[in-house]
């Protein structure tokens, strides 16, 4: 566990149009870790930056993302032990991927609030008396 981390995010909305798009940004940075208590397994301080390009159309239930994370293709390990005979077995953090992705939110059900001054009851059941 590192002993000192930090983050930072920032989402820019705007408009273009009828499309609404937002902006996000955010950035990891990790202390130096250390895996398994051995010295030989280690980890150097390190950071990561990410950044999302969303666009929803208005009146729509498509949503549609750029992305691109660990933008500065930084190099770090996401676990590693040493096996005891000098060496260490590592597993490298995902380098930089950059893709897009489609989302479609199917049918958005419309929240009506109940009216405040009238009183909500059930109805009766409709079923005919035996």
């Amino acid at each position: 566990i590192p002993a000192w981390t930090a983050s930072l995010a920032i989402d820019v909305p705007f408009r273009v149009g009828h499309t609404a798009l937002n902006l996000h940004g955010d950035y990891a940075w990790r202390d130096d870790v250390h895996f398994g208590g051995d010295a030989l397994a280690r980890q150097a301080a390190y950071g990561v930056s990410n950044l999302v390009l969303d666009a929803s159309l208005e009146n729509s239930n498509w949503k549609f993302a750029l992305w691109c994370k660990n933008i500065a293709d930084t190099r770090y390990l996401s676990r590693a032990i040493a096996t005891g005979n000098g060496f260490v077995r590592a597993l490298p953090a995902d380098p930089r991927t950059c893709g897009a992705s489609v989302t479609w939110f199917g049918r958005r059900a419309r929240y009506v609030p109940p009216h405040p001054l009238r009183r909500q009851t059930r109805r009766p059941s409709r079923r005919p008396l035996a």
